[in-house]
């Protein structure tokens, strides 16, 4: 009687349990059939109700095609999304004053004083070069030993010129005051001392700006001049001497006859701005507009915001060494700077065609010139300066002129024949090898006239082509028109889950009692 009683109380326990398993299966099942009863989405209420197995097929069949088309639709919105894609919007904006931009202005010709004609004779002599031919550039040593490339040559010159004294860089050419006949801004004559500036062009030689937010006299910042309306008569008007030399073999290393004008940004750097060739015995107009590029940074577009020299995700030497050219950061500066570096390491001189660096010497000798040459094919032929771009950001915003170019013949023969009887241009005559007459007026003198069409700017941005808001709706409405779920139907969900782990956490806290029999 005793066995019996025990082997009773022992399957009493497990039949307890199971009994409290089956209890709390049916607790969840209830709690999971009464979610799907009253879910917003469709399918599963459906499925459940429908007694008839050929309705419940269909429902079935729908419920599944359904989703997989949900989150194909779902996966193409999210992969539409990663693409970055942008939005391009060009806005036109009126500006009244607008400032006025920096224009820099080179004679063509690398010298054209007494002193600078010497200095380049001499440094063509020392070279061994008495014969300036004119072929190709890629072929710089294909000459005999007095005989130079026009490239080798201008190019040998130039670094001589970059290396000598500010002193004397100033001696090679003619002041603005020398050749500025005729200068009006805005209806109001030109303030010389104020309104210019020598500049030394790395690559042009002497040349003078206008309007570069520095007085030209004292080197103190002003306030950059602005144009309140449009045509000629309120931008820029002047007449310049375009001075030739021809007595000398120095003059044959340039190849060009004229005026180069670059216009810019007063912080932008003169070095990475293409000219305008503009040819004498002509009137010139350009018409100026203004654009402004606001790309997406990373990772919309391969550029940044906020380049500083204090930014820590941008660490490298030629980066934070392009601040110090005093100047905007520009991307073309910095990489310039990688190749100025790339020329000092093969040649052990700089180049004059990029911005100077680590103090090193500029190269002097016609060898010297060769190496430049040589490395910059290899350089470019080779596609080695793509790896520059890791050092050197692109910068998100820019501003840029466009310029529309047209000229007529100047001066008239009326003009001509007053020009060729004015005392200035007399004294101007006597330091060139010309005979001053009526006809010759023509070969020296440039008219510009650099003014706005009209005072509206043109900003290009971007915004993103799809956005968190965005993609948040596609799925959204991508849920709700194929399964007609919306965000509640994923707290009802929730709901469901909490309360399961309730049923579940609430029989393991109480055990079932069990009571022996007497």
């Amino acid at each position: 009687m005793t066995l019996k009683r025990s082997e009773e109380s022992q399957r009493d326990p497990k039949q307890a349990e199971r009994e409290r398993k089956r209890k709390r299966n049916g607790e969840i099942k209830q709690t999971l059939y009464e979610a799907t009863q009253s879910t917003t989405a469709h399918g599963l209420p459906n499925i459940f109700r429908c007694e008839n197995i050929l309705l419940k097929l269909m429902w079935i069949v729908c419920t599944i095609g359904s989703t997989y088309y949900c989150i194909y639709s779902i996966v193409q919105s999210v992969n539409a999304y990663f693409q970055w894609g942008v939005v391009t919007q060009i806005q036109t904006f009126y500006e009244n004053p607008t400032e006025y931009p920096t224009i820099t202005m080179c004679n063509a010709n690398l010298v054209t004083t007494y002193d600078g004609l010497e200095f380049v004779s001499q440094v063509l002599k020392n070279n061994s070069i008495d014969d300036v031919r004119y072929t190709n550039l890629l072929q710089p040593y294909e000459m005999n030993q007095q005989g130079a490339n026009v490239y080798t040559a201008r190019l040998l010159t130039l670094s001589n010129m970059n290396a000598a004294s500010d002193e004397q860089k100033k001696s090679f050419g003619y002041t603005h005051h020398f050749v500025m006949s005729v200068c009006m801004f805005g209806n109001n004559v030109c303030d010389m001392d104020r309104d210019f500036r020598y500049y030394f062009h790395q690559e042009y030689g002497t040349c003078f700006q206008f309007n570069s937010g520095r007085n030209g006299s004292s080197g103190e910042h002003i306030e950059p001049l602005s144009s309140s309306s449009t045509g000629k008569r309120f931008g820029l008007n002047a007449m310049i001497f375009v001075v030739y030399p021809l007595a000398y073999l120095s003059s044959s290393v340039s190849t060009d006859y004229g005026l180069y004008v670059l216009v810019h940004n007063r912080t932008e750097s003169p070095l990475s701005t293409k000219y305008i060739a503009v040819s004498p015995g002509t009137s010139t107009n350009i018409v100026l507009s203004k654009t402004f590029h606001k790309k997406l940074p990373d990772p919309y577009n391969d550029c940044h915001d906020n380049l500083t020299p204090q930014s820590k995700r941008f660490t490298s030497f030629f980066y934070r060494k392009t601040f110090e050219l005093g100047y905007e950061y520009k991307q073309r500066d910095c990489l310039n700077l990688c190749v100025q570096d790339y020329i000092i390491n093969a040649c052990n001189c700089s180049s004059p065609l990029q911005p100077p660096l680590y103090n090193v010497p500029f190269c002097k000798t016609r060898d010297d010139i060769g190496c430049i040459f040589l490395n910059l094919f290899m350089l470019y032929y080779t596609r080695a300066d793509s790896s520059f771009t890791d050092y050197c950001p692109m910068e998100c915003s820019s501003t840029k002129y466009d310029l529309t170019v047209s000229s007529t013949l100047f001066p008239s023969p009326e003009n001509s024949a007053m020009i060729a009887n004015d005392t200035r241009t007399k004294e101007r005559y006597q330091y060139t090898n010309k005979t001053l007459t009526a006809e010759s007026v023509r070969e020296n003198y440039v008219w510009l006239n650099i003014y706005f069409d009209d005072l509206q700017y043109t900003l290009i941005s971007e915004s993103p082509q799809q956005t968190d808001l965005d993609l948040m709706s596609n799925v959204g409405g991508t849920l709700g028109l194929y399964l007609g779920v919306s965000f509640l139907s994923f707290v009802e969900l929730f709901e469901a889950f909490f309360q399961t782990l309730i049923i579940v956490f609430k029989n393991r806290k109480q055990p079932p009692k069990i009571q022996s029999k007497a």
